[in-house]
């Protein structure tokens, strides 16, 4: 299941409804609304967009923002072991990407690599047999396994899309109310995100194509005439 710290934590709804608020000053205008699905994506947007701006200057984002997942990982052929099920995108950086831990359920991390370093760090004298970990796309390596009965490890991440990463852990959401849900981000990002959205006069949001119904199947169709 994943988790958060989700003390101090404000759900998606109150989210997007103090976004709302803050755009519409307070008002409501039936022409000036967009659905709540919109306002979730801009909203996961934005985040992903801060927090990739504050690592890449070297400052470390909170814990609030972490998402935790069990993951299966069952042994292969030939020895190779890795996650059949996708995982949720993380946040990309310029040469990384935002998984935060990768270990044992237990708290004990394995050592990240990527996939040309895993094929001779294998004769590595003193290396060889750690357990070492690297992602093609969504797909997780695991190396060296720290037991043979291992198929349950622990994956932390600030992911693209939290609602992707809860669904990902089985927890089911109330279709009437997909919002409710602990929004993994700081009050002070939070501050930060509204202000953004004020600066640029929210232009990503009123691109997006109308959603009449709320549902969220306009998103991809023809934008508004």
């Amino acid at each position: 299941m994943a988790q958060t710290q989700d003390h101090e934590l404000l759900t998606a709804r109150e989210i997007v409804q103090n976004l709302q608020n803050l755009y519409q000053g307070g008002r409501q205008p039936e022409d000036a609304r967009l659905s709540d699905r919109q306002w979730l994506f801009n909203l996961d947007h934005h985040r992903a967009q801060l927090l990739r701006q504050q690592t890449e200057k070297g400052q470390k984002p909170s814990e609030l923002n972490v998402q935790q997942l069990l993951v299966k990982v069952p042994k292969q052929s030939c020895g190779r072991w890795y996650t059949t099920t996708p995982l949720p995108t993380a946040i990309e950086l310029y040469k990384d990407n935002l998984y935060t831990f990768v270990g044992t359920v237990y708290g004990h991390a394995f050592q990240k690599t990527t996939a040309q370093k895993a094929e001779w760090e294998q004769y590595a004298r003193y290396t060889s047999r750690q357990p070492k970990w690297h992602m093609l796309g969504n797909t997780l390596f695991l190396v060296n396994p720290p037991s043979p009965t291992t198929n349950i490890i622990r994956v932390d991440g600030i992911f693209e899309n939290p609602r992707q990463a809860l669904v990902y852990a089985g927890v089911e959401l109330d279709p009437l109310d997909y919002l409710n849900f602990p929004y993994p981000i700081s009050r002070t990002a939070l501050d930060t995100i509204g202000k953004m959205l004020l600066d640029n006069e929210l232009k990503l949001l009123t691109s997006l194509p109308y959603d009449r119904v709320n549902d969220g199947r306009e998103l991809h169709e023809n934008p508004r005439a």
